[in-house]
């Protein structure tokens, strides 16, 4: 039943982070994401590891949370697009929804 919540949550966020209309990019707006390092996130990485690897903290798109449970999708600006974006969610269950006691890659998705 987790696993079913969680899956759906993902799909809905994947699409509607592809799906979203992000204001026009400006030269001042927080760092951006390159294709190379949104290749570079993996399923299990950390919030650390991922600003890491992107050198910035993303805009929060989703943060929910209930006893136990916890799932948080980010949106990042895609470097040399004026519209695109890209989108990594972090939850602390696996895809089978049994806890795994710390947040990791959940899923990810680009649009440029």
């Amino acid at each position: 039943m987790r696993a079913a919540i969680l899956a759906t949550v993902a799909a809905a966020v994947m699409i509607l982070g592809a799906l979203a209309w992000p204001a026009p990019a400006d030269a001042a707006a927080a760092p951006c994401m390159t294709r190379a390092e949104f290749n570079r996130i993996h399923k299990g990485q950390s919030l650390a590891k991922v600003r890491a690897i992107v050198g910035a903290s993303g805009t929060v798109q989703t943060d929910s949370q209930s006893p136990g449970y916890r799932y948080l999708s980010k949106s990042y600006r895609v470097c040399g697009s004026r519209y695109g974006s890209a989108m990594v969610a972090w939850t602390n269950h696996d895809t089978a929804g049994n806890p795994t006691g710390r947040l990791g890659v959940y899923a990810k998705a680009w649009s440029a």
